[in-house]
């Protein structure tokens, strides 16, 4: 899981505490940007790179 420009980081960190060490290191199988609306197209585009 990534996070782009949230407020705290609380669900992440959530996410990080249930899965497994090394689960597939590197990777990403989603993405959650809650970021200013100007650029959401930006972000969006990057992140179809990485997931």
């Amino acid at each position: 899981m990534i996070e782009i420009e949230v407020f705290t980081g609380y669900s992440l960190l959530l996410t990080a505490l249930t899965i497994p060490e090394n689960d597939n290191a590197g990777s990403f199988d989603f993405a959650f940007i809650d970021i200013n609306k100007v650029n959401y197209q930006k972000y969006h585009e990057r992140m179809l790179e990485l997931v």
